[in-house]
């Protein structure tokens, strides 16, 4: 394991967040700090959290390059590419003890993303929902969710801890960004954090399904209920969990990556990392290809499409990589996106949608019928064959559904 000199200031509660110089939100930037402590970087030289709505990012090298006088008091071998400086013991992991965990996964009423899973699921549902995944209530604000990282060995390495607006979901950001870690709220000292997936302590219990994997924790939570052929997972970020030891764990697995809007390109240049790890893995890009602006300025992910969840669409996403030449067709099947689109731009004119969705559907039909002629006899493409049939046949109740919509509404 090695070290840099000049590194991002460790999180050690509130007072190592700053103003960001860029977008100016508070408790977002960290600094860079020279673990040699020779040199003191200004206040500018940092890297904001919100790295799609800002992205604002200065490195040591930026301010070496600007201010020439100040490269110059480094030896060669300081400054090259920040090469490391010296070889330490790998640290042991730090973990939270269970009773904690246990002590939160109580007084469910009182917690504000309960009270909106509520609405959406109805509360035993809901409740199933959150003893699956580990998720408790915190104190520290009031109605306040705790996520448990919990790994492949049912082991806790931290809880984030967020505050929800139980009406709409949405997190509070203001008077600032409310969220924290369990093990910075219980002041512990020397705490050597390595994060893991959550929702990670799943794995193990059912090793053929395939992965899903999402930025945020309460995404899985919603993706899992509306669609629960997918084990799903959260990286708890868009730089989250994309490392050796994380990924270890998904190794030999099938994995569909669902990013966020405005992270599709990170996550896609990650894909070969992941296959040298042995994943199996696919990328979700049609969001990224279908989002209005405004939903790419919110930096929507597939949880503020869940009403379309409940539809089934996504049968045929993972099952549509072993059919050769039909998987782009397959895959594109998502029509009821398209149909979400008409609605927005033709919400006067009921008849022109209802004749957009015909043909939407006549579509879907001849993907179909150019499906059922590929049909092979093998064993292996006989249990796709059937797996995929169910997809469409799912996508076929959506139309119906739609059409009576529509129906009634002219």
């Amino acid at each position: 394991m090695s070290t840099h000199r000049f590194i991002l200031e460790p999180y050690k509660g509130v007072c190592t967040r700053h103003t960001c110089p860029n977008c100016h939100r508070k408790r977002c930037f960290s600094k860079y700090i020279d673990t040699e402590k020779r040199i003191q970087f200004p206040d500018y030289v940092g890297r904001c959290d919100h790295e799609q709505k800002c992205g604002y990012h200065f490195t040591p090298r930026d301010y070496f390059e600007r201010h020439p006088s100040e490269k110059e008091k480094l030896s060669e071998d300081n400054l090259r590419s920040y090469a490391p400086i010296k070889e330490v013991e790998p640290k042991a992991t730090s973990y939270i003890d269970l009773d904690i965990v246990n002590q939160s996964l109580q007084r469910y009423p009182e917690n504000k993303l309960f009270q909106f899973l509520s609405a959406q699921f109805g509360e035993a549902e809901t409740l199933k929902l959150m003893k699956k995944y580990k998720v408790g209530t915190s104190k520290h604000w009031d109605g306040a969710t705790v996520f448990w990282q919990m790994d492949y060995q049912n082991r806790v390495r931290t809880g984030k801890i967020m505050l929800y607006n139980p009406t709409t979901g949405k997190r509070i950001k203001e008077p600032y960004n409310h969220v924290t870690w369990v093990h910075s709220v219980l002041h512990k000292e020397d705490y050597n954090l390595k994060q893991c997936f959550f929702g990670e302590h799943l794995l193990p219990e059912d090793k053929s399904r395939p992965v899903a994997l999402v930025e945020s924790e309460k995404t899985a939570i919603i993706a899992s209920y509306h669609l629960p052929q997918f084990l799903w997972i959260a990286s708890g970020g868009k730089n989250g969990c994309f490392n050796a030891n994380s990924l270890s764990v998904l190794a030999g697995r099938s994995v569909v990556l669902f990013p966020d809007l405005g992270a599709t390109d990170y996550w896609q240049s990650k894909i070969s990392l992941m296959k040298s790890y042995g994943i199996n893995v696919q990328l979700f890009d049609y969001l990224e290809a279908k989002a209005t602006e405004n939903e790419r300025k919110e930096g929507y992910d597939i949880a503020d499409y869940h009403p379309l969840l409940r539809k089934g669409f996504g049968l045929c996403l993972h099952f549509s990589r072993d059919l050769g030449g039909l998987h782009g067709s397959v895959f594109r099947i998502f029509l009821l996106f398209d149909v979400r689109k008409s609605l927005y731009a033709r919400k006067n004119d009921l008849a022109d949608l209802r004749n957009g969705l015909y043909a939407s559907e006549k579509h879907f039909a001849e993907v179909k019928s150019h499906f059922y002629l590929r049909k092979t006899s093998s064993q292996g493409r006989e249990i796709v064959y059937t797996q995929v049939k169910m997809a469409f046949q799912s996508c076929e109740m959506a139309f119906t559904s739609v059409k009576v919509t529509l129906r009634f509404a002219t």
